[in-house]
């Protein structure tokens, strides 16, 4: 089934149901799909085909929506492109899709590879003087949305390429309906609830809210970019309930003062998912207590397979339990497949469907990834507790081996974090000719005042002697990805450098 299809839906039951929030935007869902049929005709008077690929280069704005839905419609593959890449990433991405249109906004076109390159066919530009409206005028307001299996494309989504080159995630039809019903059904959200799509819609986080909001047909509030005052204002005007929030922004709001926090009335806000970090207990109270909601810890990537904390029944330090409506998820033994039992780490796997089909053009990788049974490994590391809690410990290859020990880096950098002043922490392995490898930090403090001895004491405290951080590097920040995750192996080379000066 097309998961477009849900705007057919939702025009024709509620038209007048209040659909896109963004600044003085404020579009119905009958408004919204007559926007998106518009596009779905430019696209097929432009001669893109069902199955044909549409970049979309673009911030968290309304266009963004209409012709990411207007593709699906189309039967065409949306593939956002993170617009926070650089010229030659964006044209690796181009070049790896090979889509048949591009939508960009206009302070992005210029970041587009020359068209002789690519295999373009046309290009569709909006901004001030290219109105979207404008543009779509031409075109009828009615079109049959294209038929499609669950087990169809309908979008592609490139990783982050912090282990090598990005890949394209094949998201099918039926991932769209099992993730967004899955996490609706897990977290008890209804058509009253109001959707914040504040982290990026190129990333799974932000189209995720997204795709939640149109499955249930309630309203969501997009912002732009990052902006704490438009943050909150968004979040009293819009009566926010839901949102996903990556882990260095949460810890930004936490750090702000309370009286800057409590001038806004958040007290709608019901739920805040996170991850692709560690927080500690204290950072979650005081968002919790100044801004409101509840702070569920999850698992998830752009693969699928998710875990979450179910809302009032937190385990600390944990990602939760699986969503078992939309995805199975185990933990292994890596050298024979065997599920390991509570305590024991081992890998974990995933299969259902909230999980991808595999890479786009990439059968070879994603034989690699996905054995006989359907499971894909992950290569993350993990255990679950007696209770069915999970617990991610890090990635096979981020492991750190002294002196005949292992050593996860995010065991280490809950106890950084856990330091009063300790505002990011990425611990990695550096090279070291006795032991192998050293345990090594990059730490950001908020006070100047924290000292290398201050940390090394804490850590002796609580940590068995090998996974001690033997070289603590301080940092004024640390550098992101366009998901605002910690670029790790950016760190590790920054580490490295340090030790050599």
């Amino acid at each position: 089934m097309n998961f477009a299809s849900l705007l057919d839906l939702h025009r024709r039951n509620d038209p007048d149901a209040p659909a896109v929030r963004y600044e003085d935007v404020a579009w119905t869902y009958g408004e919204l799909d007559t926007r998106v049929n518009r596009f779905a005709n430019l696209l097929e008077a432009r001669d893109v085909a069902d199955g044909d690929r549409v970049a979309l280069l673009a911030p968290n704005v309304p266009e963004y929506v209409v012709a990411y839905f207007g593709a699906i419609k189309r039967g065409a593959v949306p593939v956002p492109v993170n617009n926070r890449l650089g010229s030659e990433e964006i044209a690796y991405v181009i070049g790896d899709a090979e889509p048949t249109a591009v939508f960009v906004s206009h302070d992005l076109a210029d970041t587009l590879p020359a068209p002789d390159d690519t295999t373009v066919e046309f290009v569709q530009v909006f901004g001030p003087s290219e109105p979207i409206d404008e543009t779509l005028a031409p075109y009828p307001a009615e079109f049959d949305t294209v038929t499609k299996q669950n087990r169809e494309p309908a979008s592609i989504m490139y990783t982050s390429g912090s282990t090598g080159s990005p890949k394209g995630v094949v998201h099918q039809h039926g991932y769209d309906f099992a993730v967004a019903g899955g996490r609706v059904a897990f977290f008890e959200l209804d058509r009253t609830d109001v959707g914040f799509v504040l982290s990026p819609a190129f990333h799974i986080s932000g189209e995720t809210i997204m795709l939640m909001a149109v499955y249930l047909g309630c309203p969501f509030v997009l912002q732009r970019d990052w902006g704490l005052e438009r943050f909150l204002e968004n979040l009293e005007r819009h009566g926010v309930t839901f949102m996903h929030l990556i882990t260095t922004v949460l810890v930004e709001i936490a750090e702000s003062s309370s009286e800057r926090l409590d001038r806004y009335d958040t007290a709608e806000l019901v739920l805040v998912v996170t991850g692709g970090g560690s927080l500690t207990a204290e950072q979650i109270e005081f968002f919790e207590t100044h801004v409101g909601g509840f702070v569920s810890e999850g698992y998830g990537r752009t693969e699928g397979g998710s875990a979450f904390n179910p809302i009032g029944a937190r385990r600390p330090s944990s990602n939760g339990v699986p969503l078992e409506n939309s995805t199975e998820l185990r933990v292994v033994d890596p050298s024979t497949n065997r599920p390991q039992p509570p305590s024991e780490e081992g890998e974990i796997v995933v299969r259902g469907d909230g999980v991808t089909v595999g890479y786009h053009d990439r059968p070879g990788l994603t034989g690699q990834y996905v054995d006989d049974d359907g499971w894909m490994h992950t290569e993350d590391l993990g255990r679950f507790d007696e209770d069915g809690y999970l617990y991610f410990t890090g990635r096979m290859d981020d492991m750190i081996k002294t002196g005949g020990e292992n050593v996860h880096p995010r065991e280490v950098e809950r106890i950084l974090l856990s330091i009063p002043g300790v505002s990011e922490a990425v611990v990695v392995g550096t090279p070291d000719p006795k032991w192998g490898e050293r345990v090594s930090a990059a730490v950001v403090t908020e006070d100047e005042s924290i000292t290398e001895a201050a940390i090394d004491s804490r850590c002796r405290k609580r940590l068995a002697g090998f996974k001690v951080p033997r070289r603590i590097v301080f940092f004024d920040a640390l550098p992101k990805q366009g998901s605002q995750k910690i670029n790790r192996s950016v760190v590790a080379d920054m580490v490295a450098e340090s030790a050599e000066e």
